[in-house]
């Protein structure tokens, strides 16, 4: 069967079969997934009648066709790697890929920007669950902006700073996009979800950024995952693989697989409360009541606003829940930092991805100047031309300034299967988009795709990467391979589209003396010492006068800047100092660039570094959420059946790695060789 149409073919299974195969199925692989747990004791909350029953088995039925453990017999070919190879995705990762596809159509219109996070809609007259840090007060009003660009107001209904939850309510009626609630499943460990937002750089008015990960951990008010999040995703919907709201994504820590959110039990257990126009607080007996007592004169400074509805679900029952549980029972308090499963990359699910692997393997290149090995590539192959010509293009400011060597012919670059380098000729370098490509010297390619190269011998099997193919969708996942072998999975946040944000001061190479001045009427005063700095281990203070630097007088900043930035990394600067009347002069050694917790960019303040130097201003790229490292930058970036859809280009921020997509390579490919 095609399992890309497995949508088209259901076969009707009785709730009694489906039973039976589940449990067969019970802890039978990666791919089987846990037994929901309710808020209340049954497997989940549910609408009872025939019709729905019917309904799940039919949905049922169509998640154990894409789950049901299908032999794989069918070959794949690498985009760019070796010919055949028999260790291809198997039948659940393409239905699994299909079933995420599935999903986003279902919820992704319903994902909304909520002032400056996120947010989602459960119902057409226009509820909103988001965060209590975005929504602030009751009773504030906040713009909400769907995904098509059209853009209302919603008053918050109520807030709760204890478990981060808030529920809003658009102004104007109308019927909304939003997400139906049919069921409300505690999140269990192990369980593939779905996040949506805006984090940092995606603009509300667009489809949400879309990360896929795993559930790592429960606590008493939250669950933890290693779907990427930072700011602007607080209060993005959290989603099972199945498309049902599981709750709403809260805060992040450094470690880039911690990421916490709030499930939904927590707003159906406290929607009254949320609705009533108030500031909440949890207080220890588990109730949730007014933060201050109703005499209190200033308890609301807004015009709060107060609904009584009931939890817009299709719970026929949901009467019965009003008292519903907590996630996870009254957990003892933890201590310290808390091992968790290894979610997304754990060793099982990589074995999906070997053929795409290898295709990566195969695609990447390393690229020496004079011996000295520089940077990772990506090859690429071009069949159109009389001779086929292979490229090796990366990121171009890995390379450093120097251009006088590239043009001097001691660049060459090391393939795959080569054992040793073969020579590359710039070809040119495209500063928008911070690509260099190379030509590869000296190589002949036979009709039948295999290259001859008279430096290396023969090598068999290289297939040549289509120059137009469609860009992936989001949520389709992608690898990339480090240059230690390991694979690193992540998942498309988005279509290929442009980023409006500023690219900091680059700093790589740069000199650094490691102090902050201001000028004072005998020179410059040092007001900051860097830590593990030239400046501190010469033993400058905060309070010394620096007099002369290299002999040359000191009258601003800008005087000691501008001489640092003239010298290399290593070099010595001569500063003459003055402390309590003494004047002294020191050698000092500049340092290689560092930028210091307190000056770097807020967007970098939610951790996942360390980021490239060079990562904003690139007007198209594809975003995903692979953690890679900035020296993993100009390798391939590959889908699950091995083809290339891009080549990496900038660690950009915690949640966001960016890639060119494959076919603007080929474009700026194409313009160099015209040039």
């Amino acid at each position: 069967m095609d399992l890309f149409s497995y949508p088209l073919s259901i076969t009707v299974l009785s709730p009694r079969l489906l039973r039976h195969r589940t449990a067969a199925r019970a802890g039978g692989g990666f791919w089987a997934e846990k037994a929901s747990t309710s808020v209340n004791d049954g497997p989940c909350l549910r609408r009872q009648s025939n019709a729905s029953r019917v309904l799940a088995s039919l949905f049922f039925s169509l998640a154990f066709i894409g789950w049901g453990g299908l032999d794989a017999a069918q070959t794949i070919t690498a985009a760019a790697g070796s010919a055949e190879t028999t260790a291809q995705p198997s039948e659940n990762q393409f239905a699994f890929e299909a079933q995420i596809q599935q999903s986003l159509a279902k919820v992704r219109d319903a994902s909304v920007g909520f002032g400056g996070g996120s947010g989602v809609v459960i119902s057409p007259d226009g509820f909103v669950l988001t965060v209590a840090h975005v929504a602030n007060l009751p009773g504030s009003r906040h713009r909400v902006t769907f995904p098509d660009g059209r853009r209302v107001t919603a008053t918050i209904l109520g807030a709760c700073d204890d478990l981060d939850i808030a529920v809003a309510k658009i102004d104007r009626p109308g019927d909304y996009p939003h997400v139906a609630i049919e069921r409300i499943d505690v999140p269990q460990v192990g369980q593939w979800i779905i996040t949506l937002g805006y984090p940092v750089s995606f603009a509300h008015g667009q489809p949400a950024a879309v990360r896929v990960g795993r559930v790592l951990q429960n606590q008493q008010h939250a669950f933890i995952s290693d779907c990427p999040i930072m700011g602007g995703d607080s209060g993005g919907p959290v989603f099972d693989i199945r498309g049902n709201l599981l709750g709403v994504s809260s805060r992040c820590q450094d470690r880039i697989h911690f990421n916490v959110h709030i499930p939904l039990t927590k707003f159906f257990t406290y929607w009254q409360q949320l609705c009533s126009g108030q500031q909440l607080a949890l207080f220890h007996d588990g109730t949730m009541r007014p933060r201050r007592p109703p005499w209190d004169a200033g308890l609301e400074p807004r015009k709060s606003v107060r609904i009584e509805t009931p939890f817009p679900a299709a719970l026929e029952q949901a009467s019965q829940y009003t008292a519903a549980r907590s996630a996870v029972p009254d957990l003892q308090a933890r201590k310290g930092r808390q091992r968790l499963p290894p979610g997304r990359s754990d060793a099982q699910y990589l074995r999906e991805f070997d053929a795409a692997k290898q295709a990566a393997l195969h695609a990447t290149a390393k690229i020496f100047l004079a011996e000295r090995a520089l940077c990772s590539g990506t090859l690429l192959i071009d069949p159109t031309t009389t001779r086929p010509q292979r490229y090796v293009v990366t990121k171009a400011s890995l390379l450093g300034t120097n251009a006088i060597d590239w043009q001097a012919n001691q660049v060459t670059v090391l393939l795959a299967e080569h054992s040793q380098p073969i020579a590359a000729e710039m070809l040119g370098v495209d500063h928008d988009i911070d690509l260099a490509v190379f030509l590869v010297q000296g190589s002949e390619m036979a009709d039948d795709g295999t290259t001859q190269d008279s430096e290396a011998g023969d090598r068999t099997g290289e297939v040549m990467v289509s120059q137009s193919s469609p860009s992936p969708a989001a949520g389709t996942p992608v690898i990339c391979v480090r240059d230690d072998g390991r694979c690193l999975v992540g998942f498309v946040a988005a279509e290929p589209r442009s980023f409006a944000m500023r690219q900091p001061p680059l700093v790589a190479g740069r000199a650094m003396l490691g102090v902050s001045v201001t000028p004072v009427q005998r020179g410059v005063q040092v007001t900051h010492v860097i830590s593990g700095t030239g400046a501190e281990q010469a033993g400058l203070r905060e309070g010394d006068i620096l007099q002369t630097a290299d002999e040359r007088p000191l009258r601003s900043a800008d005087d000691l800047i501008s001489l640092v930035a003239q010298r290399n990394v290593g070099s010595t600067l001569e500063v003459r100092r003055l402390r309590d009347e003494t004047v002294e002069t020191l050698q000092v050694t500049l340092g290689k660039y560092i930028v210091d917790s307190a000056s770097r960019p807020g967007y970098d303040n939610w951790g996942g570094g360390p980021f490239s130097d060079r990562r904003f201003e690139i007007p198209h790229v594809l975003a995903h959420d692979t953690a890679i490292a900035p020296e993993d930058c100009g390798r391939p970036l590959v889908d699950s059946r091995g083809n290339i859809v891009g080549v990496n280009i900038a660690r950009a921020l915690r949640a966001v790695s960016y890639a060119l997509p494959i076919n603007d390579v080929w474009q700026a490919v194409s313009r160099m060789q015209q040039m």
